[in-house]
């Protein structure tokens, strides 16, 4: 097992990793580390050739980054989910990583005071545009591959990291609801924001469609976000995209508030069971009738007849 490599580097490496990350984990002095994402963590692993890429100037660097990603890729649709999540995350860490200031950092632990951030800071539109479209790009393959290995919670992070660059990202929406239903620990809290997030989720794909339709009528569409698929060129593809999306967001959010529905009438019932009898603490007399009570063979009697000796503790 110790012999076995992942992206070249030993398993046994891998751990001792780990372990590092673990190390001082929950105490003062590494609270604000603790609370990054995984995937920025490791940013602090630095390999050679993420080093190499990082004193790149930026079309270099962005080709590595976008290496980096290529090569991310082809492990997820082989299954290599570890390989890949790693791969991924040298693709972000070309451009926005962390260093330990403290050389004996490895042996001593992490601690915060020793953390720089690190983050690449564009030229020019072009040169953000393009990193912004890598990072949003990058996110989401982070947050596939973490939910396959069950990481729900980094999972869940990488798609919040999305939607902090992109706000308008239906995609991340889309794919955090899935993610937040699917452990079989998921509940109604899971199910009651994966419903807000594919309700947003619809809602911005409808405005991009609305958006198509001025553009392509020179600003005199109905702005209903429908059609047929039509249009010229890119933005043709890009209506066929929106409107597959939109049908398998709509699809979800019908099941998500059926299944609510449902959930909802369980709850119901469930709170009806106890309405059938009343409950009373052992300590207490039951409730008395409140008005005369009819012995047989003998007079009625007021409720204020006496209830015996209180039982005792």
């Amino acid at each position: 097992m110790m012999d076995t490599k992942i992206d070249g580097m030993p398993f046994g490496e891998l751990m001792n990793q780990a372990v590092k990350l673990k190390t001082h984990q929950a105490k003062p002095d590494r609270c604000k580390f603790d609370k990054y994402p995984k995937f920025y963590q490791n940013s602090m692993f630095a390999r050679d050739e993420i080093l190499a890429a990082r004193a790149m100037p930026y079309t270099e660097r962005i080709a590595a980054a976008l290496e980096f990603k290529r090569e991310a890729n082809e492990f997820y649709t082989q299954g290599r989910l570890l390989d890949a999540s790693l791969k991924y995350e040298y693709a972000l860490s070309v451009f926005k990583h962390l260093t330990n200031n403290d050389e004996g950092w490895k042996k001593k632990g992490i601690l915060d005071q020793d953390i720089t951030q690190h983050e690449y800071t564009p030229v020019n539109d072009e040169e953000a545009v393009a990193i912004k479209d890598l990072f949003v790009s990058v996110y989401l393959n982070i947050a596939r591959t973490y939910h396959k290995q069950r990481d729900t919670t980094t999972a869940v992070q990488a798609c919040d990291s999305a939607l902090e660059l992109d706000s308008e990202c239906d995609k991340a929406m889309f794919l955090r609801a899935q993610i937040r239903i699917a452990p079989a620990s998921a509940g109604g809290v899971e199910m009651e924001m994966a419903t807000k997030d594919v309700a947003a989720a619809l809602r911005v794909i409808k405005s991009k469609l609305s958006d198509l339709d001025l553009a392509s009528n020179g600003g005199d569409g109905d702005g209903d976000g429908g059609g047929d698929g039509g249009g010229s060129g890119g933005d043709g593809a890009v209506r066929l995209e929106l409107l597959k999306r939109q049908k398998e967001v709509m699809r979800m959010l019908k099941k998500l508030r059926s299944d609510k529905a449902e959930q909802s009438v369980k709850d119901k019932e469930f709170a009806g069971a106890f309405h059938r009898g009343e409950l009373y603490r052992p300590d207490e007399e039951p409730t008395k009738p409140a008005g005369p009570m009819v012995v047989h063979g003998g007079e009625g009697t007021t409720g204020g007849g006496g209830g015996g000796g209180g039982g005792g503790g």
